[in-house]
């Protein structure tokens, strides 16, 4: 089961990381909020993001058990937090926090993204979980679904 979950871990990081940059007077300026630790991190997207304990957990957890127990120095953002408890690493609490919102359609991550990222700042990297699987549920036609992924990816390319 260990193996399964570094391996999707390993798969979500592969399809789609998206590295945010610092705009340069751009329209939609997100400013930069003074960071402590490097490295930030928003887990962005719908029930896989966010997951619903105890039902079924986030793959959050166990990438942040994997980077914890690795020495890595980094910062889960977001304007959600895991309800869940989960065991400490290392002495260490878990992250709770994310951008991901059970039953969220790619429409709804777009629309509410620019707010989500004022509150947080630029994150250094970003966990981008398409919910296509919501858009296909309410019957979103397949080109809005497109442009609505580009959209998300064209706004996080540009902060």
């Amino acid at each position: 089961m260990k193996i399964i979950w570094k391996l999707s871990t390993l798969a979500f990081l592969l399809i789609l990381t998206v590295s945010c940059k610092e705009l340069e007077k751009k329209p939609h300026y997100i400013p930069e909020k003074p960071r402590a630790i490097p490295n930030t991190i928003m887990p962005l997207g719908a029930s896989r993001v966010a997951g619903n304990w105890p039902d079924y957990e986030s793959f959050r957890h166990y990438l942040w058990k994997d980077l914890i127990e690795n020495d890595w120095s980094f910062d889960f953002i977001g304007t959600r937090e895991d309800g869940a408890i989960y065991p400490l690493v290392d002495s260490t609490f878990f992250d709770p926090d994310h951008e991901g919102v059970g039953g969220h359609t790619s429409d709804e991550i777009l629309v509410g993204l620019f707010t989500w990222l004022r509150e947080t700042g630029a994150p250094d990297v970003v966990l981008f979980s398409s919910p296509g699987g919501n858009d296909i549920l309410n019957r979103e036609p397949t080109e809005s679904i497109v442009n609505n992924i580009q959209g998300i990816i064209d706004i996080l390319q540009k902060v």
